[in-house]
């Protein structure tokens, strides 16, 4: 994991305002990285970049951070080769994109910590679970133990995303929404199918 941290050009309404300047980083996740590391160390402002075609295997969890600034997530292809706002996503796009997927059966490759927040996810493949059970993502909990309205995860974008079952086997949830204020735009989500559910 690399990270490069820069003062933004905030410093002169900083120098102007007498408030400290935001500093935004670049967190850069190698092939075979430590992808929780990154969004743990991660601050609001932030931009988490994973290597183009790498493919992430684990248990992804959105942490809760302090502030309303976004922090994204996203593949290191330049904006240049992919779809722009208001074109969808295509599976054609999947060598251009990191992918992410679970190694277990009922454990998403990536769900939300209890209030966590304003966290885009933008430009990555999100894998079937293995034999196509559970959900793929988990935006919320959507048992007893989120039974307040504080504890809701809100604020989340899933931007040009392809999130996908297995062909054969399919999968019984590729996206559970049990958050507030949630987007989910130009992406393409397919195979969430299941014969047992």
């Amino acid at each position: 994991m690399t990270i490069r941290r820069w003062t933004c050009l905030s410093v002169l309404a900083a120098w102007l305002g007498g408030v400290q300047p935001i500093q935004a980083a670049t967190i850069y996740v190698a092939d075979g990285g430590d992808l929780q590391q990154a969004l743990d160390a991660a601050q609001p402002g932030d931009v988490i970049l994973l290597a183009q075609g790498a493919e992430f295997v684990g248990n992804f969890v959105l942490p809760e951070k302090t502030g309303d600034g976004w922090i994204t997530i996203r593949t290191s292809t330049p904006d240049g080769l992919l779809p722009q706002a208001g074109a969808r996503i295509l599976p054609a796009y999947a060598p251009l994109l990191a992918r992410l997927r679970s190694p277990t059966l009922d454990i998403p490759a990536l769900r939300t910590a209890p209030r966590a927040h304003h966290w885009e996810i933008r430009y990555v493949e999100f894998a079937p679970n293995p034999w196509g059970t559970g959900d793929i993502i988990q935006l919320g909990d959507g048992s007893p133990a989120q039974n307040t309205s504080d504890l809701v995860p809100h604020h989340l974008i899933l931007r040009h995303v392809y999130v996908h079952g297995d062909a054969s086997v399919g999968q019984k949830r590729c996206i559970a929404l049990n958050a507030a204020d949630v987007v989910i735009a130009d992406s393409w989500v397919s195979d969430c199918k299941s014969t047992t559910q």
